[in-house]
């Protein structure tokens, strides 16, 4: 084997060796039985999106079940492209709505999916809940009839969307950073680990639940737009059980029932400030709501930590928080941009 290998399913043919082009394999089920880890150029798959990918694995329920691991130091690259190589097109599997999943990782770890749609799988559009490592990169789930991804620990995700999923956007467990992505209209959260970093997301209108919801201590929310549509319960960001040192610095929580939702006050063990609040936040007794409801003694422990609050739904706010989905904060002077960073990335973090 000597790699790298290509699949084309318009042109391409199983009987052929996959490595150009012109001999490029028909389907991901041949590429990842062919595919190994020894080199880097083995363990590297162009995927072309000539045509939707839309052939079953044998009979296996999904376009593409894993077949051989990567490595830490050589992980395997699935990366799809338009004409050229690396020229970031993004080539589509889908599952007929027929089905389980686009992908299936066989438990089969360290593997990275780049420029990806997995879309229309009857359960899970990316299926790796049981295994780790795996990192995408401008990779789409969509309209799959469970989550989008599904993932277990030590899992990476930068400039991914996740949208009209029947369950949740984007699920994983612990050690999980999800980078400048954009979950929205999912049944469900819009993404839900159990800790990680979650980093520049824009997160809306995810089902009548959280938006962003954690478990586990060590999570960090900053520099999100998060807005819950007028969604009657919808949390901007909630986090559980014993999570402390949680960090939510510098996001704006917009048009939400509650903005930031703990089932305990933590009171000065979380980091949490220069935040822009816009919800209604009513505060039950012993939770910590932010923005806090003084009469209900919880949440008294954040003092004065730069956040600002206008009314919910405010639309004096952005250019248009509408069909737009344009976050930008119309004034750059006013007091909301120093609280809560803009979705261009115009502010300072601090």
């Amino acid at each position: 084997m000597a790699g790298p290998y290509f699949v084309d399913i318009t042109t391409g043919n199983d009987g052929d060796d996959g490595l150009s082009e012109g001999n490029a394999f028909a389907t991901l089920a041949k590429a990842a039985d062919t595919v190994g880890a020894a080199s880097v150029a083995e363990a590297k798959v162009w995927i072309k999106a000539s045509a939707t990918y839309d052939v079953q694995d044998g009979t296996n329920g999904a376009n593409m079940v894993l077949a051989t691991a990567g490595t830490i130091t050589i992980p395997i690259v699935w990366e799809g492209y338009t004409s050229s190589t690396g020229d970031g097109g993004i080539a589509t599997l889908s599952g007929t709505s027929t089905w389980d999943h686009c992908i299936d990782t066989n438990s089969l770890s360290y593997q990275v999916f780049k420029n990806l749609r997995m879309t229309l799988a009857a359960d899970n559009g990316f299926e790796g809940s049981t295994f780790d490592w795996y990192v995408f990169k401008n990779c789409r789930f969509d309209n799959n009839g469970a989550n989008g991804v599904n993932v277990d620990n030590d899992c990476g995700f930068m400039n991914c969307s996740a949208h009209n999923n029947t369950s949740y956007g984007i699920t994983a467990d612990q050690r999980v950073p999800v980078i400048n992505c954009t979950s929205y209209t999912n049944g469900g959260r819009g993404i839900d680990i159990q800790n990680g970093c979650i980093f520049g997301c824009l997160v809306y209108d995810n089902g009548n639940v959280e938006q962003i919801h954690a478990v586990e201590s060590g999570t960090a929310v900053i520099n999100c737009t998060v807005d819950g549509d007028n969604d009657g319960a919808s949390v901007g960001f909630r986090y559980t059980q014993t999570a402390e040192a949680v960090t939510v610095v510098n996001n704006i929580f917009y048009d939400l029932n509650y903005a930031v939702h703990s089932t305990t006050d933590h009171s000065e063990l979380d980091l949490i400030g220069f935040n822009l609040y816009n919800s209604i936040a009513q505060s039950p007794p012993n939770l910590n709501i932010l923005p806090p409801n003084p009469s209900s003694g919880a949440g008294d422990g954040i003092g004065d930590r730069g956040d600002v609050t206008s009314t919910q739904g405010d639309t004096d706010l952005f250019t248009d928080a509408g069909a737009a989905r344009n976050y930008t904060l119309k004034d750059t002077s006013s007091d909301a941009v120093a609280a809560g960073v803009d979705a261009k990335f115009t502010v300072d973090l601090f």
